[in-house]
């Protein structure tokens, strides 16, 4: 698939404004690389079995119909962390403890312990960014799984 949702510049318009502290770096990658994140990204959507049936074949799932051909802002936002991420090479630690299957956490004088349910729906999560995931979650068929 060379394919994506976005545009390198509306990408970067995105991150610049959504993780400022990460543009400087993501910025300075060669487009090439961040062109690749962004059909990865792209990707990745297109295989969560999320259904449009009015889509042709070589179509991208989005916009569904009732949203009457324009790409909602948690679509683009979805994109563009992805995106972000994965050029990088990074992953949310919410997402990296989940899938060493670490349930809870310490640190000198404090705690954490983590919802059962989010850890078990994060532990074959395919993307790096949590808020990436979360805008596209709702989407996602409760029967669908994620390996």
């Amino acid at each position: 698939m060379n394919k994506s949702y976005l545009t390198l510049l509306e990408i970067s318009e995105i991150i610049q404004n959504e993780e400022p502290n990460l543009y400087e770096e993501f910025d300075k990658l060669e487009d090439r690389k961040k062109q690749y994140a962004a059909q990865k990204a792209t990707f990745k959507i297109e295989n969560l079995g999320i259904v449009n049936r009015t889509k042709k074949v070589g179509e991208l799932t989005f916009p569904l119909p009732y949203q009457n051909g324009i790409l909602g802002f948690d679509i683009q936002l979805c994109v563009a962390l992805e995106t972000l991420y994965i050029a990088l090479n990074r992953q949310s630690e919410e997402i990296k403890l989940s899938q060493l299957g670490v349930v809870s956490k310490s640190d000198k004088s404090a705690s954490v312990t983590f919802d059962k349910g989010l850890v078990t729906s994060l532990k074959n999560c395919e993307f790096n960014n949590l808020k990436a995931y979360n805008f596209i979650k709702k989407y996602i068929p409760k029967s669908f799984n994620m390996r």
